[in-house]
């Protein structure tokens, strides 16, 4: 094989290094330190199988939702644990309960962000949080496979191109198997998170865990709160427009290509459940969304299966999907490119992320303090 899928198109799901026979293929970081398949020429046989399970080249389908819930978790602990209203959690200890697997994100450091398997309750306090990085996910759909060979009931959770990704990866539907996206603004890589941090603290990165997004007395917020590991010591904690990371993310000045032309930031899902902050959600009845609101779509027979099992721990009102869509702009269109991203990514490569980000996030940062005064 020369190529799996057209480079801007690449997702870095590694479905296709997982699907590999040979073990030919492995997840490699260009310069910006995104991943992308590389193929090892004496390694590989030449079967095709990458290229014929990657989503990029024949993606999954799409379904619109059936329907649409703002949600929070019953239990005022989990609540407040989760980065908005809990649904998420509430739905991987189920399945948990019922002897099966999750499959998500974890940060075990700031050097360590990946996807992980659990099999027990206690441990699904590390895929709770928002992670503003792209997750490593080299191997997972492999375990998945063999959990669903047992008849083991799994729930993976990822962005929708890992989703699809292990979907290329299976090329079957599985009984056993539920699927939750997120709505996704973009990924960044681990790489450049790891430059920011490193300028603020001479602290190991091994010894450093990050959190995006925090809930304060009067609500969700965005703060960047780097703290070191087992303690409540927070060695930097700023609100977003203070650092340079957050900052570029928010303005999807160092997303992957492929995010600008995303097929799946659109109101159709390619997974059982998608969750997501449920932004601009109207008046609610019973729910005070002042400490986040979790929007879930069903979007499968499967999904509003899962999600009537779960219902009783769950505060859970039915609003309209096309609330639920326009209040979010990932579930319209992929973010933008920025027009200045090329002189953006040029001006790191040079002088870093700091200075880049002081020059050509500007003009955003400008637009979005306007927004917040309207």
């Amino acid at each position: 094989m020369e190529n799996i899928c057209h480079h801007l198109d690449c997702t870095g799901c590694a479905a296709c290094g997982s699907a590999c026979p040979v073990d030919a293929i492995a997840m490699m970081a260009d310069r910006l330190g995104h991943m992308y398949p590389r193929i090892d020429r004496q390694k590989c046989i030449d079967c095709g199988l990458c290229a014929k399970i990657c989503p990029a080249n024949h993606p999954p389908q799409l379904l619109q939702p059936l329907h649409a819930y703002a949600v929070t978790s019953a239990d005022a602990e989990d609540y407040a644990t989760s980065a908005s209203g809990g649904a998420a959690s509430v739905l991987a200890r189920h399945i948990v309960k019922q002897g099966g697997a999750v499959y998500g994100c974890a940060q075990y450091s700031v050097a360590d962000i990946r996807h992980i398997r659990v099999t027990d309750v206690e441990c699904l306090d590390a895929l709770k949080g928002s992670k503003y990085v792209q997750s490593r996910t080299e191997g997972i759909y492999r375990q998945v496979k063999k959990d669903l060979q047992k008849g083991m009931p799994v729930l993976f959770t990822g962005t929708p191109c890992q989703v699809a990704g292990l979907k290329g990866y299976l090329r079957k539907d599985w009984p056993t198997l539920f699927t939750m996206d997120l709505v996704c603004h973009g990924v960044p890589p681990q790489k450049l998170l790891r430059e920011d941090v490193v300028t603020v603290t001479d602290i190991h990165l091994e010894e450093l865990t990050i959190s995006f997004r925090e809930k304060t007395r009067v609500g969700v917020r965005y703060l960047f709160a780097l703290r070191q590991k087992d303690t409540l010591h927070a060695v930097r904690r700023v609100r977003f427009l203070k650092d340079a990371y957050l900052t570029a993310f928010m303005a999807g000045l160092t997303f992957r290509e492929s995010c600008h032309r995303c097929p799946y930031a659109e109101s159709r899902r390619a997974a059982d459940i998608t969750v997501a902050d449920f932004w601009g959600v109207g008046r609610l009845k019973e729910i005070n969304p002042a400490q986040g609101v979790s929007l879930t779509l069903l979007n499968t027979s499967k999904g509003e299966e899962l999600f009537t099992r779960v219902r009783p721990y769950l505060m859970a009102e039915e609003r309209c999907v096309t609330e639920a869509v326009t209040g979010n702009g990932r579930l319209q269109a992929p973010f933008p490119r920025p027009l200045c991203k090329d002189d953006f990514t040029d001006c790191y490569l040079r002088e870093g992320l700091q200075p880049a980000v002081r020059r050509f996030a500007r003009q955003w940062v400008y637009r979005y303090k306007l927004q917040q005064l309207r």
